[in-house]
């Protein structure tokens, strides 16, 4: 006669087939970005069982993903993206959620004790500083922007460059056909042009004129993307994406571990420098060796 398995056991076996060790990462689509937060989430999360799943863009079939993941009631969900965050929030209160790559989060009305998560840029304090450090001649910069859009930004860029020794120069603009009189008010008054992720500031059309622009009267762009110091921007301090899915990481073991996800302050990811080192000869400005060194250099 077999002995019978012992309760507890049991009760471990199928809890685990249901998925309670499990961390489910629920993609909001496929962007090489994405993949780079996700392969630093796996790193940071070695010892637990991982699944992933992937909506594709198609609400459609992240709602059929939602419907599955209640059923496997797993221990997290990493939400990557903002549809698959307003997907999940909406959806799953009762199971924790962490959430990167969203921009603004702030802006979604997130609501819920089961949420946490990591912002996807670096802080206007940190950008500034990295700047600073990088350009020390810089005394004054300016920005364009849409207060709808950025007025928080640039109020901590502010206090930042104020605690810096330095001045930040604003234009406001509300829409993208202001951009070019607001940029050409604020050349030959700043050193330095600080590029903000404003839908209203920077489009294809007006990102053209600005570099345009800036070349003519050699004013370097400090941006806020790899992307952007690749287009001709002079340097940019912004998210390692790999560093974000690390970060997320973190916050879920945090969580396994037993601290309330709505306890958890919104992580702030590092940045890393990416310097264009043609723009730099081309504007007469030296980059110190020691930026060279931990940057990405793009020559």
């Amino acid at each position: 006669m077999k002995k019978a398995l012992p309760y507890a056991l049991i009760l471990t076996f199928f809890s685990f087939e249901a998925g309670a060790e499990e961390v489910i990462i629920f993609k909001s689509g496929d962007f090489a970005a994405y993949d780079q937060a996700v392969a630093g989430f796996k790193a940071a999360l070695t010892g637990v069982e991982v699944s992933e799943e992937n909506m594709k863009g198609d609400t459609e079939t992240g709602e059929k993903i939602i419907g599955a993941i209640k059923t496997r009631t797993p221990r997290a969900i990493l939400a990557v993206g903002t549809r698959a965050l307003e997907l999940s929030a909406k959806e799953i209160p009762d199971i924790p959620i962490v959430f990167c790559m969203v921009i603004e989060p702030e802006k979604l009305g997130l609501k819920g004790n089961n949420i946490a998560g990591v912002g996807m840029e670096v802080s206007p304090e940190k950008q500034i500083s990295n700047f600073k450090s990088a350009l020390p001649s810089l005394k004054s910069i300016g920005v364009v922007y849409n207060p709808e859009n950025s007025d928080q930004r640039v109020k901590e860029g502010g206090r930042a460059c104020q605690k810096l020794g330095m001045k930040l120069v604003g234009r406001t603009v509300g829409d993208p056909k202001e951009v070019p009189d607001a940029f050409r008010g604020l050349v030959g008054t700043v050193d330095a042009i600080w590029l903000l992720p404003d839908t209203t500031v920077l489009t294809k059309t007006s990102f053209s004129f600005i570099l345009k622009t800036a070349m003519e009267e050699k004013i370097p762009l400090l941006g806020f993307s790899e992307s952007l110091v690749k287009g001709g921007a002079l340097m940019s301090f912004a998210v390692d994406y790999r560093s974000v899915g690390e970060l997320a990481g973190s916050l879920v073991k945090k969580i396994l571990a037993g601290t309330t996800p709505g306890t958890l302050a919104l992580a702030s990811p590092e940045g890393e420098f990416a310097v264009n080192l043609n723009i730099a000869d081309f504007l007469g400005i030296k980059i110190k060796e020691e930026i060279k060194q931990k940057a990405k250099v793009i020559d």
